[in-house]
């Protein structure tokens, strides 16, 4: 089966390949790690045109939370990588989206990108890679820009622009991208967050219950969570 996705996905980048709309409505085939695109579906209704910003976005299609929102509803949005050639692929496969080659931090800088073998690794958590680094996995460490993510959707947002779903994948640093976002500025109706806790009580899930989010879902790694306010 992960053979069969594997070449799914190739044949997907090399645009080689496009399911037609037949195939969509019965096939249903998702991207994300653990299926999270088909979860979040029941919440978004499938809503067309909507906006997205993912942040530790990772590839243009494998393992991602947005690319069937790109690909079979026509969304668009923002994806936030610091992996300039993951963002080189993101401008070639999703050229709709605005590509931004940094990482969210809670201030304002510069700080260490931990890079290993596996890039799915990745993260300028130290704390991530020096446990990974006990594990046995051998990476390198490079300077990246980070900026909070209140300070990169007021510089790439479109104006008068609401924000239909944030997806947070960031290896250990998803509570400091959080706590970085203006919640009365920048408010998605739907936030997706890694969360490794196998509890369902977390520092995540307790910082956006505070912020007025109700959790709502939970698949594989990824907690979901809705806008009170907007129900």
């Amino acid at each position: 089966m992960s053979f069969i996705r594997s070449a799914l996905v190739s044949l997907l980048a090399k645009k080689r390949f496009r399911f037609p709309p037949i195939a969509w409505e019965y096939v249903k085939p998702y991207f994300s790690q653990f299926g999270e695109d088909v979860a979040m579906e029941m919440f978004l209704d499938n809503k067309k045109d909507g906006f997205y910003v993912d942040v530790g976005a990772f590839h243009p299609i494998e393992l991602s939370n947005t690319y069937k929102l790109y690909a079979r509803f026509h969304w668009r949005g923002i994806n936030i990588e610091p992996n300039r050639g993951q963002i080189a692929l993101f401008e070639k496969h999703r050229p709709r989206d605005i590509n931004v080659h940094a990482a969210v931090s809670g201030a304002e800088g510069e700080r260490d990108y931990y890079r290993f073998e596996a890039a799915t690794f990745n993260t300028i958590s130290k704390a991530q890679a020096d446990e990974l680094r006990r594990q046995g996995h051998a990476g390198t460490t490079e300077k990246i820009q980070v900026f909070p993510l209140a300070t990169i959707l007021a510089k790439h947002l479109p104006p008068n622009q609401t924000i239909d779903l944030l997806s947070v994948d960031c290896e250990g640093h998803d509570m400091e991208v959080l706590a970085s976002n203006d919640w009365t500025r920048y408010r998605p109706a739907l936030v997706l967050v890694e969360d490794h806790s196998e509890e369902a009580v977390t520092p995540v899930v307790n910082y956006l219950q505070g912020v007025g989010y109700a959790f709502v879902n939970w698949v594989g790694l990824t907690k979901m969570f809705k806008d009170k306010r907007a129900v």
